[in-house]
């Protein structure tokens, strides 16, 4: 596994969050998603944020960022 190009970082409920580029070797990159209370500790989402799921992304989905909605949601864009 390869982790790189942290991205999008938000503070939210006294958790930071932090996403990033994920590869899982050999087959696609993914935004994965960790938080951690006292930026040293850190835990690892089970599932990515954001996965190939398209033709137009097969090969990885890449740098992005996070901003909040209006209502509070966190969105995604990359």
């Amino acid at each position: 596994d390869m982790v790189n190009d942290p991205n999008g970082p938000r503070y939210i409920d006294g958790l930071y969050h932090l996403f990033f580029q994920h590869r899982r070797l050999p087959s696609y990159t993914e935004i994965a998603h960790a938080t951690s209370p006292d930026l040293l500790h850190w835990t690892m989402a089970p599932r990515a944020v954001l996965e190939p799921d398209e033709l137009y992304d097969d090969a990885g989905v890449w740098s992005g960022n996070s901003f909040e909605l209006p209502d509070g949601r966190v969105g995604m864009a990359y």
